[in-house]
C-alpha cells in the first residue's frame, strides 16, 4: 500500500528475503519523489558537453573572431588531451587542469598559449555550472609568468588619444581646467606622464599650456 492505494509489482525474486529489500527500495524511491527528490542524472564527459552543448553555444554568443581564434582551437585542444575529455564533468578536478596544463608546456608553449587552454576549460565547466550541469566548478588556476604586450604609444596616436577627451586638452581654453575627463590610465610615455600628472590650464598671454600644480588623481591612483 502507498498512501492508500494499492500497488503491485513483481520483484521477479524466488528468495523472500530479496523480495523484501527490493520492495524497501522501491518505497525510498515513491518517498523521494513525493518531496521533490530526484535520482542524480550522470553528468556527461568534458568531450561530449563541449561537443553538443558548449560549441554551438560560444559559436552563436561570441564574435566569428572570438569563436574563430579562442574557442575553437581551444576546444580542438581539450579534446585532443584524452584523459581530461573523457572525464565526466563532475569527475573534472584541479589536479587534472594542473595536469592538463603540464602536457600542454610538454608541448614547449609558452605560458601565454598555456593559460588560453585553461581560459577555455575554466569557461567550460563555469557554464555547466550555471546550466545546472554539476553542482560546483572546480578552481582553475592560470600559470604565473605570463608575458603581457606592451604597446608603445607613438607621438601622433598620443596627439590623437588626447584629442579625442571631451573636456580637455583644447575645448574651451580659456581657464580650463586642462585635467577635464580624461582617462586615469595613461599610456606610460614621457609626454602622457607630464600632460596628465599636473593640472595645467591655457595661458592666453603666452598662447600655451601652463602648470597650475598637481592632478587630484594620477595613473597610480586608478
Amino acid at each position: 500500500m502507498w498512501k492508500g492505494e494499492l500497488v503491485r509489482e513483481s520483484t521477479k525474486q524466488g528468495n523472500d528475503k530479496v523480495a523484501r529489500q527490493m520492495e524497501a527500495a522501491h518505497r525510498t524511491s515513491l518517498a523521494k519523489g513525493e518531496v521533490g527528490i530526484r535520482e542524480k542524472k550522470q553528468a556527461p564527459t568534458l568531450a561530449e558537453f563541449a561537443e553538443m552543448r558548449f560549441a554551438p553555444w560560444a559559436k552563436s554568443a561570441t564574435s566569428p573572431k572570438t569563436w574563430l581564434d579562442y574557442y575553437r582551437p581551444g576546444l580542438r585542444t581539450i579534446s585532443n588531451y584524452k584523459p581530461i575529455a573523457s572525464l565526466r564533468l563532475d569527475e573534472i578536478t584541479s589536479e587534472h587542469a594542473s595536469d592538463f596544463a603540464a602536457w600542454r608546456q610538454s608541448q614547449g608553449l609558452q605560458v601565454s598559449s598555456v593559460n588560453s587552454s585553461l581560459q577555455v576549460l575554466r569557461r567550460i565547466l563555469h557554464v555547466a555550472d550555471d546550466w545546472g550541469v554539476i553542482e560546483q566548478a572546480p578552481k582553475i588556476k592560470l600559470l604565473p609568468g605570463e608575458r603581457h604586450r606592451e604597446h608603445v604609444v607613438a607621438q601622433e596616436e598620443e596627439v590623437r588619444y588626447l584629442a579625442g577627451c571631451t573636456g580637455a586638452f583644447g575645448i574651451n581654453r580659456d581657464g580650463v581646467d586642462r585635467f577635464g575627463d580624461a582617462p586615469r590610465r595613461v599610456p606610460s610615455t614621457p609626454l602622457g606622464s607630464n600632460l596628465l600628472g599636473k593640472r595645467q590650464k591655457w595661458d592666453s598671454s603666452r598662447d600655451s599650456w601652463e602648470d597650475s600644480g598637481c592632478a587630484s588623481a594620477s595613473a597610480d591612483d586608478a
